[in-house]
């Protein structure tokens, strides 16, 4: 449904959430909540990195990169294949309320400050992009924004990012970034990279845009740095060589430590947790995991 141009073969479809994150570098994640999808198929598991302890529940089917976590983490929401919302506990995995949609949605986001869901879907049948916002207190999408023009080659998935503090969903197509408003739906501002940009996500605190490229000629990923602000790239680092092999739409960031966190393919049964210093592009820590996963939130509760 989707026109996501992603160059980057995804290795697998899955979910999870980081949690008991300290602020401190050296300490590291203890136990994910993860979601896992392939054809056969879906899951949510407790996972202890320490012990490598799995639990794992079955779930119905879910869309990549609409998971998100809300209400203080006390919760996690995701898009159904049914275009529904459904929202667990994420202590317990019950399921708390469903909100019926009447369209799909990807890349969501969650909008704090009006405690809403910000995404992409496609509602009219010229496959037209829209930015909407789904109120979760109404259950009502609330805003309805048409952006065909600046996108009608398709946008590359998980390369997009929600700036909370300024009300910006900022979109990657066709490696040209776009800054939308999200309540006018009004284009402010636009960059032409020099690169294909993935695993994009957002740190808050310098108002950054930190994602990855590969670099072909020294056969390396690198991370960018952009200033939201000026819209302009503020610099780029080389990434660890443990980095080889991280999976697309497997990443997030916690702004206090300065951790960039991957998940890297081993084997079809096993995946690896890194954790990377964004300033100087090195690995920190690691876990090996018993489980196969390519998408991770952090969890900070």
């Amino acid at each position: 449904m989707f026109k996501n141009k992603s160059r980057i073969k995804l290795l697998s479809l899955a979910i999870i959430i980081l949690c008991n994150f300290s602020c401190k570098k050296e300490d590291s994640f203890k136990q994910i909540i993860a979601f896992k999808y392939n054809l056969n198929e879906s899951e949510i598991a407790k996972i202890n990195l320490e012990e490598n302890r799995i639990e794992a529940y079955p779930i119905d089917c879910f869309i990549l990169n609409t998971i998100v976590l809300i209400n203080n983490d006390s919760e996690v929401l995701y898009a159904g294949c049914d275009s529904n919302l459904y929202i667990l506990n994420t202590r317990t995995f019950e399921l708390n309320r469903v909100i019926k949609l009447p369209f799909l949605i990807s890349d969501a986001y969650y909008h704090q400050p009006t405690e809403s869901i910000v995404a992409f879907t496609q509602i009219d049948s010229n496959n037209f992009n829209h930015l909407v916002t789904i109120n979760l207190k109404s259950e009502e999408v609330v805003e309805d924004h048409l952006i065909a023009t600046e996108i009608d080659d398709g946008y590359l998935v998980c390369s997009s990012i929600l700036d909370n503090a300024n009300n910006y969903y900022i979109v990657n197509s066709d490696s040209i970034l776009l800054k939308y408003n999200i309540f006018d739906g009004q284009l402010q501002n636009s960059l032409q990279l020099p690169f294909v940009l993935y695993n994009s996500v957002y740190d808050q605190i310098e108002n950054d845009l930190i994602g990855t490229f590969y670099d072909f000629d020294i056969n390396r990923n690198i991370i960018a740095l952009i200033d939201l602000d000026s819209f302009r790239i503020k610099r780029t680092v080389p990434l660890d060589p443990a980095t080889d092999n991280i999976y697309l739409c497997a990443t997030d960031f916690e702004s206090k430590s300065g951790l960039y966190v991957f998940v890297k393919f081993i084997d079809e049964t096993k995946s690896q947790i890194l954790y990377i210093d964004y300033n100087t592009g090195l690995a920190t820590d690691s876990f090996e995991i018993d489980y196969a996963f390519n998408h991770i939130e952090l969890f900070t509760n």
